[in-house]
């Protein structure tokens, strides 16, 4: 008699390593072949671990909506199973797949019932990576008055636990709820608490964030020529670690700073990029 629950694991076994080794559609060949026998011989544990890299194979490929599909099943697969420590984590994930499509709203609903699940369980580590994401989101959703009471609430837990990199954002997001605010003078120190940790912990993504914040609180206001040498330094940091999600904006700020201070030539080649 065949293996079908051996064959169904190392089908699983063979995408995840795949998916590690940064090779996503190779990754969703074997993974789909796996889901195909989970799910037919009942296998609810595994069929979820794989569902759920799945997702990640298309999150890698930019391929939210799938991801969001995978993703949902697998909820469907934990609510059955009644294993409500990774439906929190699981519900984290679907939240990011869902600001990645613009889709905010769910996004925060996702996060939301996340860390619901975290307090009723009692689970520090998913309540504060919950509170990160949820106190983030509603910053990019433009509600930065919505996100302070979720960053108060981290740093508290951040500072309790020495948990350093929830403590960086934590102040980084008060930073930018305060910007959202109109209290640039308060953003600036919070962002700038923020920075020290981030180059303390030599965390380069956290530093080039807080850097292009700044030049943000510094734009608002309105000292063009300290916006321009932190947008400066975060072309220089961005060229060394290459983050695409920043990218754009750093030489969009640096272009609209050297044109509207007259030095149109200068402006040019990043204007035009």
């Amino acid at each position: 008699i065949k293996d079908k629950k051996g064959e169904g694991r190392h089908l699983y076994n063979i995408g995840s390593a795949y998916g590690k080794n940064g090779e996503p559609s190779q990754a969703i060949t074997y993974l789909k072949q796996s889901i195909k026998i989970t799910h037919k011989i009942g296998d609810k544990k595994l069929e979820s671990r794989t569902l759920e890299n799945l997702g990640s194979a298309y999150r890698k490929l930019h391929d939210n909506r799938q991801a969001i599909a995978s993703y949902r099943k697998v909820l469907i697969i934990l609510r059955e199973i009644e294993d409500r420590k990774r439906e929190g984590n699981l519900l984290n994930r679907l939240g990011i797949a869902y600001f990645a499509l613009g889709e905010n709203q769910n996004g925060i609903s996702s996060y939301s019932r996340a860390l619901k699940i975290a307090q009723e369980i009692g689970d520090k580590r998913l309540e504060g990576n919950s509170l990160v994401n949820l106190s983030a989101g509603y910053i990019d959703n433009g509600d930065a008055r919505s996100s302070l009471p979720y960053a108060t609430r981290l740093l508290e837990m951040a500072r309790a636990n020495k948990n350093r990199i929830w403590e960086s954002h934590a102040l980084n997001n008060l930073g930018m709820a305060y910007l959202g605010t109109s209290d640039a003078l308060r953003a600036r120190s919070y962002l700038t608490q923020s920075l020290e940790i981030n180059r303390e912990l030599e965390s380069k993504r956290g530093e080039l964030q807080n850097i292009v914040n700044l030049g943000n609180v510094s734009l608002k206001l309105g000292e063009k020529e300290r916006a321009l040498s932190y947008f400066t330094q975060a072309k220089e940091l961005d060229r060394k670690i290459k983050d695409a999600s920043l990218e754009s904006t750093i030489i969009g700020n640096l272009g609209a700073l050297h044109y509207n201070q007259g030095e149109i030539f200068q402006s040019i080649p990043f204007l035009y990029k």
